[in-house]
């Protein structure tokens, strides 16, 4: 009796093994169907959710896509997915990664396989240096950003497995200095030449503190300030007086390394009216936090200050305005981005801090608010507000206790999103609205999660009460629409939530979203029939740089 009870055992665990087996198999056949889909909302998701699946049929599935799709945006993702496979099936891809680097005829496709080998060196503890060789030869490759993805790889085998090729180093040397496509390139090459730690390389290094980016600059006077060599001291002290202040910063902390005291560098770096004028100079370029505080810095050495310029006033009092008939976040953002441009005309008036700082409070973003109140307390301490801004800190103080709890919920259920546990996510978001049921952007990415779960109607619910507590999202906005045609409700009222996504779009959307956008609206155009606002809108989500480029063309092709 007992032998027979452990035969059924046996017998049912092994149904059970072989039905998950069949379950697993069944899934990566039919997200391998979807993958040859031409609609970008079906395709995507299956090569993502293919990363997702610890098998070898899945893994062997993304590399048939990454070595054979005859369209390249897929090619790419395949190749871009592959990092986040399991370690114990990262021998079985490497071949496949280092062809499609070294053979593709798509930049895209190049780059993501060597963002992937760089994945492996970085956080996986990959060890093999087989792949060094071809990495070295891709240093040489005609396109920029797949010369900057190879000196990161090397840099990666270098500093977390030890691995290095003397062969590597004239051509970092040269690409520090001479790569003149783009800055991130020649920023890479400085920060392999650093871990490589030959004093070959410093030279290279110090004449790249005269590049005409300022963040390669920035990123050399780091290197040098790590690599600690003598010959950096004379070209960092001229750096103090960059007009850049992350430049000037950078160089500071790079002769401290060197060994210089704070009393020592005090007369070398510039001060008061000449360090307010570089700060302006410099937001000129776009607002920045970081440098506007330095300028308010600045003028605490200066008798006097200069007078406010009429276009800061003209900002201020536009911001005003937007905050006197804002109704939703869009309206709140409006209203920051004006107070910003008064900080970037004149940045050391404190009432504009003071003003962004109520604006962020609208905009839940209680730190940043509170952080810009206590500028305006410490610049103005007695000023007409102040007592009324140290009240405001007190209550954001409140805000930020009541926030963390749901800040936390929120970033879990991110994580659990991005890894592609929708269950996991949507749990973790009701739990956030818990300790914030004002919390529009729980409701939205719960829809999100909802619609990845093929769940609908609750997709819809959720993303439209986002929306009816004044949370806008153009990626809510994204998923809405296409809930909508899965719900069969047709192209006008997709058209129409495509367009306010469009509309809600600001400062912070990525050009991706807006691109999908564009393109998932030209769908909706041409499902309806006409033709010019298809090909419009084609044409906007390849000018945007959109993932699908190349299937908006094809459809822009086959409609003329």
């Amino acid at each position: 009796m007992k032998i027979e009870k452990y035969f059924l055992s046996v017998l049912l665990f092994l149904s059970f093994i072989f039905a998950a087996t069949n379950a697993f198999t069944d899934q990566v056949d039919d997200l391998v169907a979807k993958a040859k889909s031409d609609q970008f909302d079906s395709y995507y998701y299956a090569i993502v959710d293919l990363g997702g699946i610890d098998s070898e049929k899945a893994v062997s599935a993304l590399v048939k896509i990454m070595l054979g799709d005859p369209q390249s945006y897929k090619r790419s993702q395949a190749a871009e997915v592959l990092k986040d496979i399991q370690k114990d099936k990262i021998q079985l891809v490497i071949k496949p990664l280092l062809q499609a680097a070294e053979k593709d005829s798509s930049a895209d496709v190049k780059r993501s396989a060597l963002h992937s080998i760089f994945w492996y060196y970085e956080f996986d503890e990959y060890k093999d240096p087989a792949p060094l060789p071809y990495v070295i030869t891709a240093l040489n490759d005609t396109d920029s950003y797949t010369r900057s993805q190879a000196a990161e790889v090397l840099e990666s085998m270098a500093r977390q497995a030890g691995i290095k090729d003397e062969k590597a180093l004239p051509i970092l040397m040269k690409m520090a200095v001479e790569d003149s496509d783009n800055w991130s390139t020649r920023t890479a090459a400085i920060k392999a030449l650093e871990t490589y730690g030959d004093p070959r390389g410093v030279e290279p290094i110090i004449k790249a503190l005269d590049d005409k980016d300022a963040f390669a600059r920035a990123r050399a006077a780091d290197s040098l300030g790590r690599i600690k060599d003598k010959r950096a001291k004379d070209p960092l002290i001229k750096k103090l007086k960059d007009p850049d202040s992350e430049v000037r910063e950078a160089a500071l902390n790079a002769l401290k390394e060197l060994g210089f005291t704070e009393q020592e560098l005090q007369s070398k770096t510039l001060k008061g009216k000449d360090a307010l004028e570089a700060c302006v100079k410099e937001l000129e370029g776009g607002y920045d936090i970081t440098v506007a505080k330095k300028a308010l810095d600045a003028v605490k050495d200066m008798k006097q200050l200069p007078p406010v310029p009429e276009e800061a006033k003209k900002s201020m009092a536009r911001g005003i305005a937007a905050v006197k008939i804002a109704k939703a976040q869009g309206d709140y953002e409006a209203a920051a981005a004006e107070f910003k441009q008064g900080i970037q005309k004149a940045p050391w008036w404190p009432d504009l801090y003071y003003n962004l700082g109520l604006v962020e409070e609208k905009l839940k973003h209680y730190y940043d608010a509170k952080d810009l109140i206590n500028l305006y307390i410490s610049n103005i301490p007695e000023g007409p507000d102040a007592e009324k801004a140290k009240s405001k800190v007190y209550e954001i103080d409140y805000y930020v206790e009541r926030s963390d709890k749901a800040n936390e919920h929120l970033n879990a259920g991110n994580d659990y999103f991005d890894s592609q546990q929708y269950e996991s996510a949507i749990y973790e978001y009701k739990e956030a609205l818990k300790s914030d049921p004002t919390m529009g952007i729980a409701y939205n990415n719960m829809g999100c999660a909802y619609q990845r779960l093929d769940k609908n109607q609750e997709a819809a619910e959720n993303i439209e009460k986002a929306i009816e507590m004044g949370y806008k999202d153009p990626w809510g906005y994204l998923h809405l629409g296409y809930v909508y045609g899965q719900m069969g409700m047709g192209e006008d009222v997709q058209i129409k939530t495509y367009e306010e996504g469009i509309s809600s779009v600001t400062y912070s959307t990525t050009s991706e979203t807006v691109g999908h956008l564009h393109y998932n609206l030209g769908s909706s155009y041409q499902r309806k029939g006409d033709v010019n606002k298809a090909i419009e809108n084609y044409q906007k989500a390849i000018d945007k740089g959109y993932s699908g480029s190349q299937e908006a063309q094809n459809r822009i092709n086959s409609l003329r």
